[in-house]
């Protein structure tokens, strides 16, 4: 099932909000070490969810959890693979940004869990909206 057009505006914001959300928790001193270790990563795993609303802005909320998990998840899997070129594109801060470095269980369970409840709160949202 298609999902309706969303808006560009509420995209924006979330996308918006969910980058500063993720780096402020690998940034902002004082936070419990849980936040600072899973928050970004969560939000990394959300922000792709609504990365693919915003490309796509009629996709379902189901395939743009597919694309947002199956993308985020290659990207962590990526991170066994080294070669040269590969790690001095790690190297540059957008590279490192955007591909990590270091594999770690616990960011593909963030980031499916970030996409997820992305996704649910969407599914949530629109079905509030839709309620008499």
């Amino acid at each position: 099932m298609k999902a309706s057009r969303r808006s560009f505006t509420g995209v924006l914001f979330w996308l918006v909000s969910l980058i500063a959300f993720g780096v402020a928790s690998r940034r902002l001193g004082g936070l419990p070490e849980w936040i600072t270790l899973y928050a970004g990563d969560v939000a990394w795993g959300a922000m792709f969810f609504v990365l693919f609303c915003a490309v796509r802005p009629t996709l379902s909320t189901a395939r743009a959890w597919l694309a947002a998990v199956l993308t985020t998840e290659l990207i962590e899997f990526s991170e066994l693979w080294h070669s040269p070129w590969l790690d001095a594109l790690r190297a540059t801060r957008a590279g490192g940004f955007l591909l990590g470095h270091v594999f770690l269980w616990s960011d593909v369970v963030c980031v499916a869990l970030g996409a997820t409840l992305a996704a649910g709160a969407e599914r949530a949202w629109r079905d509030r909206a839709r309620a008499p």
